[in-house]
């Protein structure tokens, strides 16, 4: 069972991969599509982060919700809805904020 999950895994990364290639040269991207890629790195910054902030292992919300982790997301998304295009800027105000929260909560 190991080796056809290992097997079939990797079927899937080379398709993938190997579809980028395999595009036609004169296609062009959707203008929806195209429109709507500058917002992707918020998005999925977001999507990574919020459980963190709102979840526990113990229970299911983080009580009180303000603090380090809300400080760190919201910074980060905010800088990120500015500068779209720049992950390293996005994710170090992001962790930068976190760990003056921190500081700041002595949490």
């Amino acid at each position: 069972m190991v080796l056809l999950t290992i097997l079939l895994m990797g079927v899937i990364v080379f398709v993938m991969r190997f579809s980028f290639f395999a595009i036609p040269r004169d296609w062009t991207m959707p203008k929806l599509v195209e429109r709507s890629l500058p917002y992707v790195l918020p998005a999925v910054l977001l999507a990574m982060l919020v459980p963190g902030v709102f979840l526990t292992d113990e229970g299911p919300l983080r009580d009180p919700i303000y603090g380090p982790y809300l400080i760190g997301v919201v910074a980060g998304f905010a800088v990120g809805a500015v500068k779209k295009d720049n992950f390293f800027l996005v994710f170090g105000s992001s962790v930068l904020a976190f760990a003056v929260a921190k500081v700041v909560f002595a949490q």
